[in-house]
């Protein structure tokens, strides 16, 4: 269910990156982020639910999520608009997100 996927190997560690839009990331790592800790992570998977009100705010952007099998390592979306309202300003990296047993190793910057 995922737009696109890149598989890689990190310190022996087989990982995957995929793109996300609202449409196709289904419910469970929708949870799953909103259960990372991080008070953002929770608009994040409130715009996720409302696809219309992502596209709208995000002007369709895309979410990447890391995983480290079915753990989720970290994620960030890239959008073509953000807080700021300036359209020729674009894309924007936004809800950047890394787990803490994550950080500080070669597997993600955090």
């Amino acid at each position: 269910m995922t737009a696109a996927a890149l598989i890689f190997c990190v310190r022996d560690i087989v990982m995957d990156i995929a793109e996300y839009t609202p449409a196709d990331i289904g419910l469970e790592w929708i949870e799953r982020i909103e259960k990372c800790g991080w008070k953002a992570a929770g608009i994040l998977a409130d715009l996720l639910r409302e696809e219309s009100r992502f596209d709208k705010i995000l002007r369709g952007g895309a979410l990447y999520i890391l995983k480290d099998g079915e753990e989720l390592v970290s994620f960030a979306t890239l959008t073509g608009r953000e807080c700021i309202d300036a359209d020729d300003l674009y894309p924007w990296i936004g809800f950047v997100f890394t787990a803490p047993e994550y950080r500080d190793t070669d597997m993600a910057v955090g």
